[in-house]
């Protein structure tokens, strides 16, 4: 079983300092990057085979495809079961908070920017271990 951590926020910088971070903790592969999360489920849509599993690191506030969207549509998904979604956001709102952790698609939420004791915490995991070393 292969273990691959997706990244995605519309925020290029962002995206920059949350690869680094990740990659700082010893993730089991070099993390994917995707700017809009229409391209993530893209690239979901053209994997064929069942032998990974994905941790989805993803932002909230996109254009076109929102956070929230992109989840809706993993609910459905054929890889749904091999698929784990931590929202990754700067809202500190409890509402958007509340609603991730009563949704059956999202398993955390993170304050961005991210930092790397957030990351290190759901390494710690028994849910988000796997996808990193040791």
């Amino acid at each position: 079983m292969q273990y691959k951590i997706l990244i995605i926020d519309d925020d290029e910088i962002a995206l920059f300092l949350h690869e680094i971070i990740v990659g700082d903790c010893g993730p089991t592969s070099n993390a994917e990057t995707f700017s809009s999360a229409q391209n993530a489920l893209s690239y979901l849509s053209g994997i064929k085979d069942n032998s990974s599993e994905y941790l989805i690191l993803l932002d909230i506030n996109m254009p076109h495809m929102n956070g929230w969207e992109f989840a809706e549509v993993i609910k459905n998904h054929p890889l749904r079961k091999k698929i784990r979604i931590v929202m990754v956001s700067s809202s500190v709102e409890k509402k958007e908070i509340d609603r991730a952790r009563s949704s059956d698609v999202i398993d955390d939420y993170l304050i961005k920017p991210l930092r790397e004791e957030q990351v290190l915490t759901l390494k710690g995991n028994p849910k988000f271990s796997a996808f990193f070393n040791g």
